[in-house]
């Protein structure tokens, strides 16, 4: 065993460059050649029983098993659209993943952007983020639901008139373009 020992700390320094090492190695090897734990003849024995015992039909038969199971549910989540794929479900239309998580990534940019280097990290888990996140999609998609509902557009003209009166988008009192498209690069659009 110190023999064992002693030839893996050679493994290691030799393969950062260590050529003193050499010498040592000749004397390593020829005391750890002796038919121990951790000789040839163990090794190859013990990767031709594995190799044997692989071809065997129970082998196979567990092997296909495991494949069968991880096509069958691993299938589902490379679907779009799949069963169950939805985090919620609002009159009919449902949330996905990946707007969830999409929510998440804005809450932490909104937080980071406004806490800058004094946040906590821990107000970034996408744990605690995610219930905050997920009411956020629910509302949203409600008053889309009822705005369609009740044929409610905004017009372009409103909208501009809105976008300019936004503090956010605004540099000495004025609408700044530069501002606007800072402010929504930081928020991910």
């Amino acid at each position: 065993m110190e023999g064992a020992s002693e030839r893996l700390l050679f493994v290691w320094s030799s393969s950062i460059g260590n050529a003193p090492l050499l010498a040592l190695n000749r004397q390593i090897t020829t005391y750890v050649r002796e038919p121990g734990v951790f000789s040839r003849e163990n090794r190859d024995t013990m990767l031709q029983s594995m190799r044997q015992g692989a071809q065997s039909t129970a082998a196979k038969i567990i092997i296909g098993l495991i494949v069968l199971s991880f096509a069958a549910f691993g299938l589902e989540t490379l679907l779009p659209g799949g069963v169950g794929t939805s985090v919620a479900e609002i009159n009919g239309e449902e949330i996905t993943p990946s707007a969830l998580q999409e929510a998440v990534t804005q809450q932490k940019r909104q937080l980071v952007s406004i806490l800058g280097d004094d946040i906590d990290p821990a107000m970034l888990d996408d744990d605690r983020l995610q219930p905050r996140a997920l009411e956020s999609l629910i509302q949203r998609t409600l008053l889309l639901q009822k705005s369609s509902a009740l044929n409610l557009v905004a017009s372009e003209t409103q909208v501009g008139k809105s976008s300019t009166a936004m503090e956010a988008f605004q540099l000495n009192g004025n609408f700044s373009a530069d501002a606007y498209r800072s402010v929504l690069a930081n928020a991910g659009y």
